[in-house]
This record gives structure tokens, sequence and C-alpha cells, in this order.
């Protein structure tokens, strides 16, 4: 919390991040979303507010995107999913014992270990299964 990437985010984003933290449980690193419909009931105003604050996020190298968003099985959608950078992505799979994310998980540790300085805007990822860099 003392880096610069951190220090400077503006208040949608800060919450947007603290929101992310409070969605993980210790195993589920990853699979953390920022929908609509969870997000209104937590009290955030404006889709655009949300969108803007995840991508303030992702430029500073605060969360990464494991999942991008589709039209699901049975129209139901998925959406897209992240994951905190100070900690390991871990594997989660759907209730139907498939593996979530379109990225591995991470072994022997979290994504990004160096927060005193500015990040390079550049959006992280992990080993992928897709490219998800051109959301």
């Amino acid at each position: 919390m003392d880096g610069p990437d951190f220090m400077s985010l503006n208040g949608a984003s800060l919450k947007l991040l603290m929101e992310l933290a409070y969605q993980t449980s210790g195993n589920n690193n990853g699979d953390l979303n920022v929908a609509w419909s969870v997000l209104s009931k937590r009290g955030f105003k404006s889709k655009d507010t949300i969108e803007r604050a995840a991508k303030e996020l992702l430029a500073r190298g605060l969360i990464v995107k494991t999942r991008r968003g589709a039209s699901g099985i049975d129209g139901k959608r998925q959406p897209t999913l992240y994951g905190l950078t100070w900690l390991p992505i871990n594997a989660v799979n759907d209730d139907g014992g498939r593996y979530k994310f379109d990225v591995e998980p991470t072994r022997g540790g979290p994504i990004r270990t160096n927060f005193t300085e500015s990040h390079d805007g550049q959006e992280l990822t992990t080993p992928t299964k897709h490219n998800l860099t051109a959301a």
C-alpha cells in the first residue's frame, strides 16, 4: 500500500479494489467479479464507473483478468473474472468440475511482487490458454 500505483488511485478505483479484496476467501483468487448485478447491491451507482475503475486497476497492475466474459451455456452470461496480483491465482472449478479461467493458476507465488515502483501500464497476464490482452 506504500507504492505509487495504490496511493494514486481515485476513489472509485480504490473502492473497487477493496470490493475485490472483500470477495477473496483464501482459495478463490481469480474468481472475483465486477458484475453490475453484484456491485449495484454493494453501493456502486454506475456501470461506467465500474468499467473505468477496473481499467485503471488493470493498467496499474493491481488486478489481472482471468476470464473474458461471454454469453454462457444455456443463455447464462459468464462474467469477466479478475484476480488480485499480490496473491497467487488459485485453481477454481465451476459446478460441473471444469476449470473456470482462461489462464493457468500461478505456481510459486503472486503475479506481481514489487509495488514500490510504478507499474508500466501494460496489462499483467499469467500463462494463458487464450489471449486476454485484447479485451
